[in-house]
């Protein structure tokens, strides 16, 4: 599909997402959406091979270099949220995640990224950074975002996070308690006391880290806000809830073949059996099919979670993505030892 071909699709692409918005999308409208999505797997996988370069360059070695195609769950989900947001313009369709050991290793990494891609010389383009690491989120997330353009007359955006292990391990533990509760702690629903704990644990992972502390814990001493996640843990069980989520590892069916590129993840969050299916680079439009098939299965028996994602090296999918697994032990295991 040519450059003119796909400007064409961004008409109609914005028309589908007013449907979806007002709840009153038809299949041709999905059809649409889903190849507007395919049509980022292309820009994703030449910038990812750009990024392994930059690494490999430098000498940075990160924990977990992983994308994925945004799952339709979530672009319904940011339509009706956002009022005033446009399909087409939706800049986190695809997504990468880079994950380094410590804090300082992600700043050099940021540093390099603003260094590279804030010129016009480049592919890409570097339009907007935000910086959840000084400015944590309210809820208390912590991250770099970073967004960029494709230069072309597309103008098809995509999304980079840049996070230490500590903040993968607290973001992969609010998304295992979403996907088994279904209430939406990621997007600001849910319990209270849920929220309050993971808010105390950002507050906590950026003293460890020596990083800003959310404001409402400014004044917090580290004891005091072990004092509080503990009591919070002891009233409703959260750590012990949280270890007993992990999917069996009788029940994954995992893949041994160590030349896929593209995998679809499909987590039946009721039965926590997880499905993990492989396709060669080449095989796309095969992963693809099957990725829409799932999702509109999904969506009408409200029992799994299913997402499309690439990565270099198969043994890496469990670090990279966790929350499928519903793996949070390790976030546990810092958190016990705090409070300890």
């Amino acid at each position: 599909m040519g450059e003119n071909d796909i400007i064409a699709t961004k008409k109609q692409v914005r028309k589908a997402g007013e449907n979806i918005r007002n709840d009153t999308a038809s299949e041709k409208d999905y059809e649409i959406i889903s190849i507007w999505r395919s049509l980022h797997a292309q820009i994703m996988s030449s910038f990812a091979t750009s990024i392994n370069r930059k690494l490999k360059s430098k000498k940075i070695p990160a924990k977990v270099m992983a994308r994925r195609l945004k799952r339709l769950s979530s672009i319904e989900f940011k339509l009706k949220r956002f009022s005033n947001m446009q399909l087409d313009r939706m800049q986190d369709i695809a997504g990468l995640r880079v994950v380094f050991e410590n804090i300082k290793q992600v700043r050099l990494f940021q540093q390099i990224m603003e260094q590279t891609y804030l010129n016009d010389s480049r592919k890409f383009k570097l339009i907007k950074t935000n910086d959840y690491i000084n400015t944590p989120k309210s809820d208390g997330y912590r991250s770099i975002h970073q967004i960029y353009e494709y230069k072309d007359k597309t103008k098809r955006g995509l999304e980079l996070q840049i996070r230490t292990q500590m903040q993968h391990l607290w973001a992969t533990a609010v998304e295992v308690l979403g996907i088994k509760s279904k209430s939406k702690i990621k997007q600001g629903y849910g319990e209270e006391y849920y929220k309050e704990f993971f808010r105390l644990s950002s507050a906590l992972f950026s003293i460890i880290e020596n990083t800003e502390i959310n404001n409402d814990y400014k004044s917090f001493s580290k004891k005091q806000i072990c004092n509080e996640i503990s009591k919070l843990d002891k009233e409703y069980n959260i750590l012990k809830m949280l270890s007993s989520l992990l999917v069996s590892s009788k029940n994954i069916e995992e893949l041994k073949q160590k030349d896929h590129y593209y995998f679809v993840i499909e987590l039946n969050t009721d039965a926590k059996k997880l499905r993990i299916t492989g396709y060669k680079k080449s095989d796309f439009n095969k992963a693809k099919e099957y990725y829409d098939f799932l999702e509109k299965t999904a969506i009408k028996t409200n029992e799994s979670d299913i997402v499309l994602i690439s990565l270099d090296k198969i043994k890496t999918l469990r670090s990279a993505y966790p929350n499928y697994y519903l793996d949070s032990r390790e976030f546990v295991k810092v958190i016990e030892k705090a409070i300890k």
